[in-house]
């Protein structure tokens, strides 16, 4: 068989082997690579820093004290109630943006899409002032069901307040609020108390 000449490899000045190329020269051509690496490396594991945070302190009495998302506060960051009900689970999120007015997030699992929630029937109230919430602006997302998740129904209500007008939360589902299968879903308040603390904060692109 003929010796397949194509496959030696050429020691010219522009493709001389990796393996016969001085070690100086070898190091220099890997250190753009090991920088690249590193800082590919930092920014997909995110960074924890410590800041002001101001959050709610779900009732452990009105469902299960669970985390909104997988990145944020280290400490303090069970901000949110569940609850479930056979197939239908519920989730409820007070919390601020960058703005400080208050937002309250409902997150809703089925299997179907047999779910109606009216926004105008839900009350928001800040207990110690003892002062209902105005609603301003709602925005809603669903998605499936697919063969592997329920139906996913977002609703988020806005309000006008800020964090510094709010102690204590009260969020109610009143009459026609949740229907789900055709049927009305009468469930007690979701309680919150504010707190404001210093908190370890982990971002990472993977969230």
């Amino acid at each position: 068989m003929p010796h397949n000449k194509a496959l030696n490899l050429q020691a010219t000045p522009a493709g001389t082997p990796l393996a016969r190329r001085p070690l100086a020269f070898r190091y220099a051509s890997m250190k753009p690579l090991r920088t690249i690496a590193l800082t590919a490396s930092l920014f997909l594991s995110g960074c924890v820093a410590p800041i002001p945070h101001t959050y709610f302190v779900p009732n452990p009495s009105d469902g299960k004290p669970v985390r909104s998302s997988s990145c944020g506060y280290l400490k303090n960051n069970e901000n949110s109630l569940q609850r479930q009900f056979g197939d239908l689970k519920i989730t409820v999120s007070p919390d601020y943006p960058s703005d400080k007015r208050l937002y309250v997030n409902f997150f809703l699992t089925y299997p179907s899409k047999d779910i109606t929630f009216n926004p105008e029937k839900v009350e928001v109230r800040e207990t110690t002032k003892d002062l209902v919430l105005h609603l301003v602006d709602t925005r809603v997302s669903s998605y499936g069901p697919d063969r592997t998740h329920p139906y996913t129904l977002s609703v988020t209500l806005y309000f006008s307040l800020t964090a510094a007008d709010i102690d204590s939360l009260r969020v109610a589902l009143g009459k026609d609020a949740l229907y789900v299968g055709g049927q009305e879903i009468s469930l007690e308040p979701f309680r919150f108390k504010q707190n404001t603390s210093t908190d370890l904060y982990y971002a990472s692109i993977n969230c």
